[in-house]
């Protein structure tokens, strides 16, 4: 018994540890100039290591702002079809 309530105790630990550091981290990684985030490439597809680069966040808000254009462009033109037939 007192091996299994180790275990028991060491994992809790464990846990409560990754709980706080996940909790600091998030409380840290506000978006802020100059700092580095993982991005994808049209913001499109998973965060797979093939579809993610590194870059700052202002290299991401850039391409953000461009997709976000282009698709409500998109969207702009395809409702104007439907409105015109």
């Amino acid at each position: 018994m007192v091996r299994n309530d180790t275990r028991s105790t060491a994992h809790k630990e464990t846990n409560m540890t990754l709980k706080r550091a996940t909790e600091r981290a998030t409380a840290c990684n506000a978006r802020r100039k100059g700092q580095f985030q993982m991005c994808r490439a049209a913001d499109a597809g998973p965060y797979y290591s093939t579809n993610v680069r590194i870059d700052r966040t202002e290299a991401n808000s850039v391409e953000a702002q461009v997709t976000k254009r282009r698709l409500r462009l998109e969207r702009q033109a395809s409702q104007s079809i439907v409105c015109s037939s």
